[in-house]
């Protein structure tokens, strides 16, 4: 009997833009995967690259499909190649990915054993060094498990995300989280398997690129409240935004008045206050003492607040900027 035979089709998707400084790595780790080659078809969808990533794609699949119309985006990209694909288990990889050699075997091999829908792993960042390395250890410390969302890659079952219509298009960032919600509300299930899915070039050199990502994130995290308004989970997410939000404000206020009537020395106590909360919580109370894990936790007990910055500022774009509020009434995607 053949080996190959007892492993079902794929279809592998990738999307990106502007991406030809990645896409060769990308695609020679596809070309290595510990998976029959029969076994499954590559497929790439571009979102109009100004450079050479259409070409190098050509070197690697026929299968190349262009979207730049409309409201381009990986969500736009991802539903075209959901479209074009020929086998029910799809795989979907970023232009700035590089999958691990084992990953599609055992994701593949999940989906066949277990009753869930789709399956995903953790990205390893392409630089260890600095903020990144602080934070690869959220993902190593995550159990496998049951999941509310797929990362930016994972393998699903092709019928369950046509049965929901595919990605929102109208969403550019953060769509797999509004995905996710959709996804298992419909009854399918999304399961997280504590290895490697891949390496991926995050783009995050410093904590200035640290803070535009979460600033970024929290603008998209607005956008996707706008759009999902009636969902249970996206409105229980908004109050918790808008009390996050107040909560922001008034210890902005707090400083400024200090600062200003008090004088210094009531801001040394001001930080020694806000600090003391997080040193408590997380070292007496949770028991946390491994420095990379406090340090992760502290990044994530500044930065947050920065998302939160990034939803006040979205809100206030829909106020004076009317484009915001058509995308509302547009199609959800073009697998409607």
């Amino acid at each position: 009997m053949d080996e190959s035979s007892k492993y079902p089709f794929v279809s592998i998707i990738v999307f990106g833009l502007n991406e030809e400084k990645n896409l060769h790595d990308t695609f020679d780790a596809i070309m290595n995967i510990d998976y029959p080659k029969e076994k499954y078809e590559l497929i790439y969808v571009d979102n109009g690259s100004k450079d050479e990533s259409v070409a190098i794609a050509k070197n690697y699949t026929e299968s190349v499909f262009i979207e730049d119309k409309g409201n381009p985006s990986p969500a736009q990209a991802r539903n075209r190649g959901l479209l074009e694909a020929n086998f029910d288990i799809i795989h979907f990889i970023d232009g700035d990915i590089v999958i691990d050699k084992n990953y599609l075997k055992k994701a593949v091999k999940k989906l066949e054993e277990m009753d869930i829908h789709a399956v995903y792993g953790y990205l390893d960042e392409k630089s260890k060094k600095g903020v990144n390395n602080i934070l690869l250890t959220h993902w190593k410390d995550k159990k496998e498990g049951f999941s509310n969302a797929v990362g930016g890659g994972g393998t699903f079952r092709r019928n369950a995300l046509l049965s929901i219509d595919g990605n929102d298009e109208r969403i550019r960032r953060g769509a797999e989280t509004e995905l996710g919600e959709r996804f298992r509300k419909a009854g399918f299930k999304i399961w997280y398997m504590n290895c490697k899915m891949g390496i991926h070039d995050y783009g995050v050199k410093n904590v200035w690129d640290l803070v535009k990502t979460y600033y970024i994130d929290g603008q998209s995290k607005s956008h996707i409240m706008m759009l999902s308004g009636k969902s249970d989970f996206i409105k229980t997410s908004n109050r918790t935004a808008i009390n996050n939000i107040l909560f922001c404000m008034f210890f902005l206020g707090l400083f400024i008045i200090s600062a200003f009537f008090v004088g210094y020395y009531s801001l040394l106590v001001f930080f020694i206050v806000f600090y003391g909360y997080f040193f408590i919580n997380y070292i007496m109370i949770k028991k946390i003492f491994s420095f990379k894990k406090l340090s992760y936790f502290f990044l994530m007990h500044n930065f947050k607040y920065i998302t939160f910055w990034g939803q006040l500022v979205f809100f206030i774009k829909i106020i004076f900027n009317p484009s915001y509020r058509k995308l509302k009434i547009l199609p959800k995607s073009k697998l409607s």
